[in-house]
């Protein structure tokens, strides 16, 4: 008797691989198409082209993908749950008689069914919990009615806090703050469409989210109003060069950082007399509300600009070209993208002073959101999304990019 019980939990083990193999070769499958994908939709089709027959991936992927996962996902896991529960049960070919080492001894994989990898049950105990059954169905009315009673507290609780409580993970919609005047980052047409990387990083992290591109709306956001916005709840993310600090941790959760990038210096194209961070002496400065990059010059080097005050870096630069000051100092991607639309009018300097680390702002105290978004974020790196992103965006200024996983700061 044990003998058989043996061969047939070695035929149940031997299934268990199968079907754990059979799952890895889908988890990979989806991998291909997620990068051919991403790929795609970044508008690099000769990459994706290459990706799509790269033969270090152990399929191909095709147009009717999205119908086979879903038929395969489903198969997988409605075989799963019929062996798991006549495992858990005892019940029919997969039964374990008495004695029988525990079923933990062979712990399904971790994508099974929930409910398996219990331990097997005496014959005793499932007659005596047979015998009970007409006790536990006399008492579920009064378990119906609980339940009930907790069900209205939580919908009573969730209406009147759930605006404050609710998960950008749980979302099947989500408002999007980003930038309409940043060339390259966020930047909305005369049609009223946005687009630039940080709105493509948006969509890429809604998509993972299950938000499908028709259920995301952005709305335009100035640095100065970006934590009210999240606090207020007008926003569910933002995604708006929006540099992950103490003071604004303070308000918000931030997840990422999503890229570094560097504080450098934008100038009008043949002016000799700026070089550096300290050539700015003297100099007019632009000082944008709600950004601190002015900080990072006249507050932590002491170097003695004079400040312009302007309300976003469009009007900076456009104050730049008609000389209404001398230099635009902010993060260089930003100077970047408007460097791609004022040539020859103005140039970066190349000479990076600090690392500012940009961040997806979040309601204060979404973990759950930030741990979901981290994951996002480094699947977004991993499978080259990001620096096939970065190039098409920046990929004619002359500056280094960064296309490697920035440190995450840790969700608070």
């Amino acid at each position: 008797m044990y003998g058989d019980q043996a061969r047939e939990a070695t035929e149940v083990r031997g299934q268990r691989r199968t079907y754990a193999a059979l799952l890895e070769r889908y988890r990979a499958y989806q991998r291909n198409d997620r990068r051919v994908r991403a790929l795609a939709d970044a508008g690099d089709r000769a990459e994706a082209g290459r990706a799509h027959m790269d033969p270090r991936w152990p399929y191909l992927p095709h147009p009717a993908f999205r119908e086979h996962d879903e038929e395969l996902g489903a198969r997988i896991g409605s075989h799963q749950y019929v062996v798991d529960r006549a495992v858990a049960r005892g019940e029919g070919r997969w039964a374990r008689g008495p004695g029988c080492c525990r079923c933990r001894s062979w712990r399904s994989p971790p994508w099974s069914w929930p409910g398996s990898g219990r331990a097997c049950r005496s014959t005793a105990e499932r007659r005596r919990r047979e015998g009970d059954m007409s006790a536990t169905t006399r008492n579920t009315a009064v378990v119906a009615v609980f339940a009930a009673l907790a069900a209205l507290v939580v919908l009573v609780a969730v209406r009147a806090g759930g605006a404050e409580t609710a998960s950008v993970a749980d979302r099947h919609r989500l408002v999007i703050g980003v930038k309409d005047d940043q060339p390259g980052l966020g930047l909305r047409g005369k049609d009223g469409s946005y687009a630039g990387f940080d709105v493509d990083v948006a969509y890429y992290v809604a998509g993972r989210l299950g938000v499908g591109a028709d259920d995301v709306t952005f709305r335009a956001v100035r640095s100065d109003e970006r934590e009210r916005v999240l606090r207020d709840g007008s926003v569910d993310m933002v995604i708006a060069t929006y540099s992950i600090t103490p003071e604004r941790a303070a308000e918000i959760t931030f997840a990422g950082p999503y890229y570094v990038t560097h504080q450098d210096i934008l100038i009008r194209e043949g002016d000799a007399s700026i070089g550096n961070v300290r050539d700015l002496r003297g100099k007019r400065l632009c000082q944008v509300a709600g950004s601190n990059s002015w900080r990072r010059v006249t507050e932590e080097r002491r170097v003695a600009a004079t400040l312009v005050p302007a309300r976003s870096y469009s009007e900076c630069v456009a104050m730049l070209v008609g000389r209404g000051v001398d230099a635009v100092s902010t993060d260089d991607l930003i100077l970047a993208g408007f460097a791609t639309v004022n040539e020859p009018g103005v140039k970066m300097l190349k000479k990076p002073f600090t690392n500012e680390r940009y961040g997806i702002g979040l309601k204060k105290g979404d973990l759950k959101g930030c741990e979901a978004v981290n994951r996002i974020l480094t699947e977004m790196y991993q499978n080259g999304a990001a620096k096939t992103l970065l190039n098409q965006w920046f990929g004619s200024v002359d500056f280094n990019i960064a296309t490697t996983v920035p440190p995450f700061e840790g969700c608070a």
